[in-house]
């Protein structure tokens, strides 16, 4: 089972619906994926309820992740230490035969038996994700927590593991920083999410360093328990939002290819060049905002850009449009230039560049 995680620090930028069709289509695709919700807003449980034609509010306590968090927080804080076995997978939780009925399947046959979720809740006092992660902090070795839950669900046979995480980080989600295999950042791309990602990949490589420095746990435990650290699987556009009088957002891709490659130890997976996975169709229409996985370089945006606006110009002077302009232009200037006084007595000559 391979652990992807997907995160942001910007909110509202599309992905817990990414998260959702993503896993959708691999379920179509005949494989079985398992979504999990760490995020106290519980975006993806709603959107997940709202498939099964049920509410959140139609499960009960012990059935949410936030249950399932707090079995897993007990277990480590009734241990004087650690167990090396039961991390190395050697040995199963108590709390493993209780997953199963945990994982609630997607009913819709276009899923094939292949989709499921683990719901959190908003709902129980004192035990919203966010409360939990603050409990979480007293023990350091709570860290391990999401480690322990894929060890217990590897018998479940699922292929992937969904986890969608909040806008934020805690030891809750430090947690899932550490034992995903791949990690996936959604983004619009403009100003704010420009540094908002380059934060949020730079927060992922502090944060084994973090515990790999640590006295209690240490580089030899982190790198036993959690192999290879998380790799970056891409950044992807979701959203493109035409703006007024700027057809394009080039200049915010190239503001956040530099704010990334700062981060000189981390390499996308996606493409052979660095974070250039922005989703651009090639055609004359524009942009292609349906598919995600359709990268294209900087480099080779610009060239497009370049081709639109040689084809743009190209039927303008077809259909007369340059010429137009142009009358237009030297119609306004002149109109200008007069009115300024001690002007009579010259000749207004305006001529156009090819």
């Amino acid at each position: 089972m391979k652990t992807i995680l997907w995160g942001n620090y910007k909110g509202g930028v599309g992905k817990t619906t990414s998260v959702f069709q993503v896993a959708t289509y691999f379920a179509e695709a005949g494989k079985k994926v398992l979504l999990v919700d760490m995020d106290p807003q519980c975006s993806l449980s709603n959107i997940c309820c709202n498939s099964n034609s049920c509410s959140l509010s139609d499960y009960e306590a012990e059935n949410v992740f936030n249950y399932i968090v707090e079995l897993y927080m007990r277990y480590i804080n009734s241990k004087q230490d650690i167990d090396f076995s039961l991390l190395m997978g050697q040995l199963n939780s108590p709390i493993q035969n209780i997953l199963k009925g945990k994982c609630v399947e997607l009913k819709n046959s276009i899923y094939k038996n292949n989709l499921f979720f683990i719901p959190s809740s908003i709902s129980f006092e004192n035990c919203r994700l966010n409360e939990l992660a603050q409990r979480m902090e007293k023990n350091i070795y709570n860290i391990f927590l999401l480690h322990l839950l894929v060890k217990d669900i590897e018998h479940l046979d699922f292929d992937y593991l969904f986890i969608d995480c909040p806008p934020t980080s805690n030891i809750l989600i430090q947690s899932a920083f550490l034992e995903s295999d791949f990690y996936i950042v959604p983004t619009i791309v403009d100003g704010i999410s420009a540094k908002g990602v380059a934060d949020y990949i730079s927060e992922i490589e502090k944060t084994r360093m973090k515990y790999t420095m640590n006295e209690k746990i240490g580089g030899i435990l982190i790198n036993k328990v959690f192999g290879n650290k998380a790799q970056l699987i891409g950044v992807f556009e979701t959203i493109y939002k035409e703006r007024r009088g700027n057809a394009d957002n080039r200049d915010e891709i190239i503001t956040l290819d530099k704010n990334i490659e700062r981060i000189s130890n981390v390499n996308a997976l996606i493409s052979d060049n660095k974070y250039k996975d922005f989703r651009y169709s090639k055609s004359i229409n524009g942009f292609e905002t349906k598919n995600i996985f359709n990268p294209i370089s900087v480099s080779d945006y610009k060239a497009f850009a370049v081709e639109q606006k040689e084809k743009a110009l190209s039927e303008a002077k077809k259909k007369g449009l340059m010429k137009t302009a142009q009358k237009n232009t030297e119609k306004s200037i002149k109109e200008i230039i007069s009115i300024i006084p001690d002007t009579d007595d010259y000749t207004i000559e305006v001529t156009f560049k090819e």
